[in-house]
């Protein structure tokens, strides 16, 4: 998976559903950490059985929020 990542691809060009490892690789977080993020509903999910996957769009905007929330505290502090 890591040849994915690499810097020619963005998130929403992919096809396919993230594993908790890649959100947790893209995240820079532990896999446990990218597991509660999505039990909590914090980044959207979609269970195959009891398989978990992420769409990369929705990861994308999990990222996005984040930026946007981050850079507004910053600006009004």
């Amino acid at each position: 998976m890591s040849q994915i990542f690499a810097s020619q691809y963005t998130l929403s060009n992919l096809d396919v559903l993230l594993r908790c490892e890649d959100v947790a690789r893209v995240l820079n977080i532990s896999r446990s950490m990218a597991y509660q993020l999505i039990q909590r509903g914090e980044i959207p999910s979609v269970r195959l059985g009891r398989a978990v996957r992420v769409h990369p769009k929705a990861l994308e905007q999990f990222i996005a929020l984040r930026q946007s929330v981050g850079n507004r505290i910053m600006t009004d502090g």
